[in-house]
């Protein structure tokens, strides 16, 4: 099925009132819970059909039409999961080579030694980016069958295969210097969910100064460098318009003093 956006299925009626379009009549009804009803699981907060189809009729026309057109796009491709990539080893260290479809090509670091467990588990490894937390990991795509005539798949980290840890107790698997290609057990270690958020590297994808922890008071015409501390938010700072370097140099120098504190006692094992 295509991808729409959020603005292909709302808009703004010539009356300022929003309205939506139902994914299987394609109507358009003001958005309401008279007409779409309250669901919390969709971002909106209204369920994805009108109420006048959200019978079971309805709901076979959906996923009727959503088999029809995933069989009938030509552009689909079956997704990859099977075939270890490529690699090249150097000594201790093993680059595991990744090409994208664009052509564009990455090396996943990780040790010689944990090679042959990659082998084995044979799966095709893939490059994820997360473009509203500006980083990227590596993963596989493991498939568990057919749903509605769909194939349907979860997905694995790689450097959550090579560490044993328990996300049941709210463990997590972090890169300690941020970076999701350096999958070498030295650079990973089990920490707690809030330290593992503490720890991202890349900016908010709305960020537009460029530096984490700054951004534009359009009320005062400074940068401002603020940081999440304790759940509170604590400014460090307001510079000039000229002076985006030094807040950007500013929000690392604070981030190095709180953060560094917090991912320090949030961190449950360090891997060797």
């Amino acid at each position: 099925m295509a991808y729409r956006k959020y603005k292909d299925y709302h808009r703004i009626n010539k009356e300022g009132i929003e309205e939506k379009q139902c994914k299987v009549c394609f109507e358009w009804f003001v958005m309401d819970k008279n007409n779409f009803g309250i669901d919390n699981k969709n971002k909106d907060g209204f369920n994805v059909l009108c109420k006048s189809c959200q019978s079971n009729k309805g709901k076979e026309i959906y996923n009727d039409r959503k088999i029809n057109n995933y069989n009938t796009d030509q552009n689909k491709k079956k997704r990859k999961t099977k075939g270890f990539n490529d690699y090249e080893i150097f000594r201790n260290i093993t680059n595991i080579i990744i090409v994208r479809e664009s052509g564009e090509v990455f090396k996943a670091k990780i040790d010689t030694e944990d090679l042959q467990l990659l082998i084995d588990l044979n799966y095709r490894w893939h490059i994820d980016v997360n473009r509203r937390k500006d980083n990227i990991h590596v993963v596989c795509h493991e498939s568990i069958g057919v749903v509605n005539g769909i194939p349907k798949y979860i997905i694995k980290g790689l450097h959550q295969l090579l560490v044993k840890y328990n996300p049941e107790i709210g463990e997590k698997v972090d890169h300690k210097d941020g970076d999701g290609l350096n999958n070498c057990k030295s650079n990973l270690r089990i920490i707690s969910n809030k330290g593992n958020l503490t720890n991202r590297k890349g900016k908010n994808r709305n960020n537009k100064s460029g530096f984490r922890n700054v951004y534009w008071n359009t009320k005062d015409e400074r940068w401002v460098v603020a940081l999440q501390i304790e759940g509170k938010r604590k400014e460090f700072g307001r510079f000039k318009f000229e002076d985006l370097e030094k807040a950007g140099a500013r929000a690392e120098e604070v981030r190095q003093k709180y953060y560094n504190k917090v991912i320090k006692e949030e961190t449950l094992i360090e891997v060797i």
